[in-house]
């Protein structure tokens, strides 16, 4: 995030190009969740970045935020509950 601020020029809405890049580079690593793992990540992604800049650049508020939404995922998943994955995969194929 620090790096984008560097490298990308003074424009109206850098803040949101910066969340709008890290975004994209946080959810490329879930490609192999297909279209809508790429998705949930990116919008996942997008939460992180504006609650990292609300919050001062403070990284810990999104590292608790993460592991709270990966364990959620994790009892979902436990319990069975993933069913909009399949539902998101066959209305993008």
């Amino acid at each position: 995030f620090m790096q984008l601020k560097l490298i990308i020029p003074e424009v109206r809405y850098k803040t949101f190009l910066m969340i709008l890049i890290s975004a994209v580079i946080f959810s490329l690593p879930h490609a192999y969740q297909g279209l809508s793992g790429l998705l949930t990540t990116f919008v996942f992604g997008m939460i992180f970045g504006i609650v990292y800049f609300k919050f001062n650049y403070n990284l810990w508020i999104t590292i608790l935020l993460h592991g709270f939404i990966d364990s959620f995922f994790i009892t979902l998943a436990y319990m069975d509950k993933l069913d909009y994955y399949s539902i998101a995969n066959f209305l993008t194929n």
